[in-house]
């Protein structure tokens, strides 16, 4: 038989173990919210990826190693139109997006035949400023298919002065290699194939008007 006495013993027992319960479960539920962690997340558009972070609540991100993206520079991490700052503890789960000032470029080919003497096969690659007033970079490669070697051997001094002007272009970076009755010739990194004063839709036109090239503006 269980005696009054020994039930207000079992009862204050019971309290304490209830108490250290409670305590215990308000614990781990600090502990719980002390160590959240939220995910940031990094959306490149269009550049290399970048792997999303896992952060503690109140912690800061860490500024991952910039991306790349071609014929772009990169311009920071936004959320909407505001540029994040990472000293901004984080307390809720964030996509950044990078946002990128990319260049103008223009890809000109040509396949022409000339007079039965020689059939020309180019491309040029110009990249300019992203409003397509300064050019920064070019590049060309063309390849000249004459009806014979001696045919070759009396223009080519042509060929290779209108994809190498002497005076405008550092020898250096045009190379010509001739092979039987076809010439190849590569320029690289050379903006004085063009005219650098020219803005990119005068280039376009001076090249489709008065050389016979097909241009085509690309989108990065």
């Amino acid at each position: 038989m269980i005696k009054e006495g020994e039930i207000i013993v079992n009862k204050k027992i019971v309290s304490v173990i209830l108490g250290i319960v409670v305590l215990v479960v308000i614990a781990l539920f600090f502990v719980f919210l002390e160590d959240k962690k939220y995910e940031v997340s990094f959306d490149s558009a269009g550049g290399s990826l970048v792997e999303t972070q896992q952060v503690v609540k109140d912690k800061l991100a860490i500024i991952p190693t910039e991306p790349t993206r071609e014929y772009c520079h990169f311009d920071g991490w936004y959320i909407g139109e505001e540029a994040f700052n990472f000293e901004t503890p984080i307390i809720e789960d964030i996509g950044l997006t990078a946002k990128w000032t990319c260049d103008s470029v223009m890809v000109c080919k040509i396949n022409e035949e000339k007079e039965g003497i020689v059939t020309l096969e180019g491309e040029l690659t110009l990249v300019y400023d992203n409003t397509g007033t300064t050019i920064k970079d070019a590049n060309g490669q063309g390849v000249a298919t004459f009806k014979d070697e001696e045919s070759l051997n009396k223009y080519k001094s042509f060929v290779i002065e209108g994809f190498c002007p002497a005076d405008k272009v550092d020898p250096a970076k045009c190379v010509v290699t001739p092979d039987g009755n076809i010439l190849k010739i590569e320029v690289l990194n050379e903006i004085n194939i063009m005219d650098p004063t020219k803005t990119m839709e005068e280039t376009k036109t001076e090249l489709e008007t008065e050389s016979g090239f097909q241009c085509e503006r690309k989108e990065f």
